[in-house]
């Protein structure tokens, strides 16, 4: 199973991530803000790191520099998730040296394309994306 390690600033984005996670077969790792990812980093079995472009402090593209820059975890595949424009997104993944990029909101299929490696971001045939209805609002959540 492949070990994500989210990292935002924003728990509710965090918590939001790893449920989705979790239904689609990965497994997540969680860290709320730059320096405790790194720490997460460090402490191994990490196989993707999905990470924040705006955070305080060690912010996402800071994060993506210090994994490129270690001999250990630079084949780290990383990946940046951000609200800004696609084309200013795609300028900072490749000057910092991230593998991939993802769009706030969320294109669900995207997302699991590029965790798993898959540039275009089309979904692997290996993850299925359900949707169910949430207990309480019966609307549907992934």
């Amino acid at each position: 199973m492949r070990r994500i390690l989210i990292i935002d600033d924003y728990a509710p984005i965090v918590e939001m991530l790893a449920l989705w996670c979790r239904g689609v077969g990965f497994e997540p790792l969680e860290a709320t803000g730059g320096l405790a990812g790194l720490a997460r980093v460090e402490e191994g079995g990490v196989d993707v790191v999905l990470v924040d472009v705006d955070m305080p402090g060690v912010d996402g593209p800071a994060v993506c520099r210090a994994i490129r820059g270690s001999v250990e975890w630079a084949g780290l595949r990383v990946v940046l998730m951000s609200g800004r424009a696609p084309r200013e997104l795609a300028m900072l993944a490749a000057d910092c040296g991230a593998s991939a990029w993802v769009s706030k909101p969320f294109d669900w299929e995207r997302l699991a394309g590029v965790l798993v490696g898959d540039r275009s971001g089309s979904p692997p045939a290996k993850v299925t994306l359900r949707c169910d209805p949430h207990p309480c609002t019966g609307t549907e959540a992934i």
